[in-house]
């Protein structure tokens, strides 16, 4: 029963955090001008730069007429987590009403609009929903939307001879790259695909179609069955259903990423079963993340990122500290192995605040300063900002988004004048004019990387600093075009940086502003302690 409990306070600390309107005491939520005109000041700013979003798409070739629903929809989510539901509403349906004429369209429909509209406007109002009515922002979308997309779209996502791209796999990328649609999964948009060629390869060595059918039928099973235990209540059904998971997962001729996506789907909703499930998973991941070290392409970085984040977060909230110590240094491998790639990881960047929480939590106030600094020299290696510019070359993009992830870490505890530089550097390059040749490095897609790094930077920033200097980036940025194969569904990157305005604005992080943060960090260290000394406590009197 003491387990248990303690089990339950986990969950709910994994589940939904330490929230500020339930957790915060009234005077600490308005302690301080600073901090207690962060949410008034968002709101006032927040349908201004609605409107300045949508100009800039309309600046942009053809953005506008593709995206401009999923850009209402976008905003409609962030005005309902400041609290202005009626302007969150009035959006919601306007999107709905766009997508309802364009079913007219006949020429839409046979793109597939019809059926990717209908997905993405659906989630998209199951997100702003949760949003109105103060739910958390966590689990899947339901599993019977999945299942519904396996009977209806069977054609395969990506048809990759005639560079065709179906509804399918425009559902997915959207949903892969949306924070707001999957806050937790990391999917796989070329599941079919690489499904498809690893059963190729295994039918040429064993020449029979009876197992190359077995094998394709076994791997979507275990997709569902993952899915489906987030609806299992029963933690004693859930335990068995996530042990026979591990089994038939050891039998199945999964790679090495696949293996890492499983173990962090069930590392999710372990805290339902308990500790010793928890220490369990966590063995295997320090066990498959050393298989996947020597793994260096940006599939495997990003899945390697997404288990490391999980772990870290299970390993804060269930007090091995040992652990979350020994966790952090693959964090600067991952960052390292990211920074020499040409497409830097967004998840290894999203990990980097991660780290930052776990070690907080734990109160490993010594390992933040050296995971920082040792990040830091890893990129810089003591070099000027001005010098690292004028070896990285072309390339310097990359390292840029980097030191922005660095200079994240520095402002995540105020420490403003250390990043200023960074962000000043962000902002130059991201204001100069679009060269036709490329020869600055910033191709459309590294562009948006950088704007999105900047953005999320922003996030952190105090409020009139984020403010203005993303409104001043929806002013200067450059007119991108979208050249994607999803393009005839959506913009993608437009959105993606779009998404990242509206996130950064939204987060508790900013609203609550770094003063209330550190206490609730702080606080949640404390609870989080005593909780598992009480229980040590009583275990020892049952003994």
């Amino acid at each position: 029963m003491l387990a248990r409990a303690r089990d339950r306070l986990i969950e709910r600390l994994v589940d939904e955090g330490y929230s500020a309107e339930r957790d915060l005491p009234q005077f600490l939520r308005t302690a301080g001008q600073q901090d207690s005109d962060r949410v008034h000041v968002v709101q006032l700013h927040f349908a201004q730069l609605h409107e300045q979003a949508k100009t800039w798409c309309g600046e942009c070739e053809g953005v506008l007429e593709s995206s401009g629903h999923y850009l209402d929809l976008i905003f409609a989510f962030g005005f309902a987590r400041i609290g202005q539901a009626r302007r969150s509403r009035e959006l919601l349906k306007s999107a709905e009403a766009i997508v309802a004429a364009r079913k007219i369209d006949s020429s839409a429909s046979e793109a597939g609009f019809d059926k990717v509209q209908d997905f993405l406007l659906r989630a998209y109002r199951y997100r702003i929903e949760q949003a109105l009515h103060g739910r958390p922002h966590v689990g899947p979308l339901p599993v019977d939307w999945r299942n519904d997309l396996d009977e209806q779209l069977k054609e395969g996502s990506v048809n990759y001879e005639r560079h065709f791209v179906g509804p399918r796999y425009a559902i997915n990328r959207r949903c892969q790259e949306s924070w707001i649609l999957e806050p937790q999964e990391l999917l796989d948009i070329y599941r079919d695909y690489h499904q498809r060629h690893r059963v190729q390869q295994e039918a040429s060595r064993k020449q029979t179609v009876l197992y190359q059918d077995f094998q394709q039928k076994k791997n979507v099973e275990l997709e569902k069955r993952l899915a489906e235990l987030s609806n299992i209540k029963d933690s004693r059904l859930l335990k068995t259903q996530i042990l026979e998971v591990l089994k038939s997962e050891t039998g199945n001729p999964l790679n090495l990423e696949e293996s890492a996506d499983i173990l962090a789907n069930l590392l999710l909703i372990s805290p339902r079963v308990g500790e010793s499930l928890v220490v369990d998973l966590l063995a295997r991941v320090e066990k498959l993340l050393d298989e996947l070290s020597s793994i260096t392409d940006a599939a495997s970085i990003d899945k390697r990122a997404s288990l490391l984040g999980h772990a870290l977060v299970m390993a804060a909230n269930y007090d091995h500290a040992e652990l979350v110590q020994r966790l952090w240094p693959r964090f600067v491998d991952l960052l390292h192995q990211s920074q020499l790639s040409k497409s830097p990881s967004p998840e290894v960047n999203h990990l980097f605040g991660q780290c930052l929480r776990s070690l907080r939590k734990l109160g490993l106030r010594d390992d933040i300063g050296r995971m920082i600094a040792l990040a830091d020299r890893l990129v810089r290696g003591g070099r000027t900002i001005k010098a690292l510019k004028a070896s990285a070359g072309k390339d310097w993009s990359f390292t840029l988004t980097t030191l922005l992830n660095i200079a994240g870490g520095w402002l995540f505890f105020g420490w403003l004048d250390r990043a200023a530089e960074v962000l000043d550097e962000a902002r130059y390059m991201l204001y100069t004019p679009e060269d036709s040749r490329h020869l600055d490095g910033l191709f459309p897609k590294y562009y948006a990387n950088l704007a999105i790094a900047y953005v999320n930077v922003l996030g952190q920033a105090p409020a009139d600093l984020a403010l203005n200097r993303i409104e001043e980036l929806l002013r200067n940025m450059r007119r991108l075009r979208d050249t994607f194969t999803t393009a005839k569904y959506y913009a993608r990157l437009h959105l993606n940086i779009i998404e990242a305005v509206v996130l950064a604005l939204v987060s508790d992080d900013f609203a609550t502003g770094p003063g209330a943060r550190k206490w609730m960090d702080d606080d949640e260290y404390l609870i989080r302690r005593r909780i598992h000394r009480d229980h040590r406590a009583m275990l020892a009197k049952v003994s």
